[in-house]
């Protein structure tokens, strides 16, 4: 698959309006890639060209039909195999052009990206091709159309030629696109490339031999029959697109669960998905794994569902709860993860759910689960919960301030909350990322010297 970023991004502004830091990062890899391209370009085997031509035609409808990855609104499409399959018949001159008409049709033609946007995808994928080509070429193998092309014969050294230096082609591709979303966003690049193209490496992998077989059928019988090889290509990408579509319908019915959680208690209207985007801040903060922030980030907006088997007149009651009431409350972490656990895929989500409310002391609910046993993201959850409940208004309050939320966390670190989660949300809040809107108070003498203790 060909990874490319989407207009909509920061590098999808206005020339004139893009940060120095993508300036900088497009003008370094378009000035590398235009280098390769003229180097390449002096070597271009002009016999080759009408067959070329034939492999271009099927490197645009590969590109007609991208898939949005999700951060960023990245997009990959099947175009690589086409574009490995050339580079192993022709060399990397001819796919070098192949990356660059890739470029032109993708994103200037189909997607109407601007300039900018189409240049440095063009000069990222001629980066990528010659790079990839050098490892081939180093490795043994042999391009060119005829029977002196390494793969004509096809054996175990050629397959592991071209395995090398196709995942070669994946890792430089898809980190180049990353660097931009990543420095656009504020976000590492390595999340960036955890999120959207970590997943997407099996795909990659399952159509390389495709691209391969299209190279043999190309040297052997002609050109021809290359053409009914690019159908399992299309259908690879139909697979990919439907698996993408049931990802996305996924997350929709947790967003529909969160609206009925909203509906319930209007106090907390939007309480769910602040705490998600909180709690996904500081498990990244905290080095969790994609796959772990994923689970994280679902649990977050799921931890309150088992308060739809609250009365209203309870969630909405000013005065105080009584303490029949309060074991009414108490109970929704273990009904939320009874309802979550009958989703087959959510089965790890419902622990965190069940756990949400536990203290490292042992002290919470509902089952006094200490320190370790609480998995880390009910930690994050709990004590983001807390901080978020602490700034919203309440039927028997007013909103706190950020200082007085980030005193009450430090007080309870190590016995209501987990010292580490602590720090990470002071952290976070020091440099605007949970209210951006307002401005940080920073806290005063030992309160402080304590937070920062936790972040280091």
């Amino acid at each position: 698959m060909v990874a490319t970023p989407v207009r909509t991004g920061s590098i999808g502004r206005p020339m004139q309006n893009l940060p120095r830091g993508i300036l900088i990062y497009l003008s370094v890899v378009v000035g590398l890639g235009v280098v390769c391209l003229v180097q390449q370009t002096a070597n271009f085997p002009l016999s080759d060209l009408g067959q070329a031509v034939f492999w271009a035609i099927l490197l645009v409808l590969a590109t007609l039909s991208p898939i949005t990855l999700p951060r960023g609104g990245a997009t990959i499409t099947p175009s690589s195999a086409v574009t490995f399959g050339g580079l192993v018949v022709f060399g990397p001159a001819v796919a070098s052009w192949f990356a660059v008409f890739n470029a032109l049709v993708s994103d200037g033609v189909v997607r109407r990206a601007p300039v900018h946007k189409v240049v440095f995808n063009a000069s990222q994928l001629v980066i990528t091709v010659v790079i990839a080509s050098w490892v081939y070429w180093n490795l043994g193998g042999r391009w060119g159309v005829g029977p002196h092309n390494s793969v004509d014969a096809l054996g175990v050294a050629d397959l592991g030629r071209i395995l090398v230096s196709g995942v070669v082609y994946f890792l430089v591709n898809t980190t180049l696109v990353s660097g931009v979303i990543g420095i656009g966003e504020g976000i590492s690049p390595r999340r960036v490339w955890q999120v959207n193209y970590l997943p997407t490496a099996p795909l990659f992998l399952a159509v390389l031999p495709v691209g391969i077989l299209m190279a043999v059928m190309h040297i052997r019988v002609g050109m021809l029959p290359v053409a009914l090889l690019f159908i399992p290509l299309l259908i690879a990408r139909y697979c990919f697109k439907q698996y993408m579509d049931i990802r996305e319908a996924h997350l929709e019915i947790i967003r529909a669960l969160t609206s009925a959680i909203d509906a319930v208690d209007p106090y907390t209207e939007g309480h769910s998905q602040e705490v998600s985007r909180m709690a996904v801040e500081v498990g990244r903060k905290l080095g969790m794994r994609e796959s772990q922030v994923e689970e994280l980030e679902c649990a977050a907006l799921l931890h309150d569902i088992g308060k739809i088997v609250i009365q209203s007149d309870i969630l909405c009651k000013e005065a105080p709860l009584t303490p029949e009431e309060m074991d009414i409350v108490r109970n929704h972490p273990h009904v939320g993860a009874e309802l979550v656990g009958k989703l087959k895929s959510l089965y790890k989500v419902a622990d965190i759910v069940a756990a949400h409310h536990e203290r490292p002391d042992g002290r919470g609910y509902p089952y006094g689960r200490r320190n370790s046993e609480i998995p880390l993201a009910a930690r994050i959850i709990h004590a983001v919960d807390a901080y978020h409940a602490m700034r919203s208004d309440r039927p028997y309050r007013t909103k706190r301030t950020k200082t007085y939320a980030l005193r009450e966390l430090l007080e309870g670190a190590g016995t209501d909350f987990d010292p580490r989660v602590v720090g990470a949300i002071e952290y976070l809040c020091s440099n605007g990322s949970f209210d951006a809107a307002e401005g940080w108070v920073p806290l005063e003498g030992k309160a402080a010297q304590s937070i920062s203790s936790l972040t280091g």
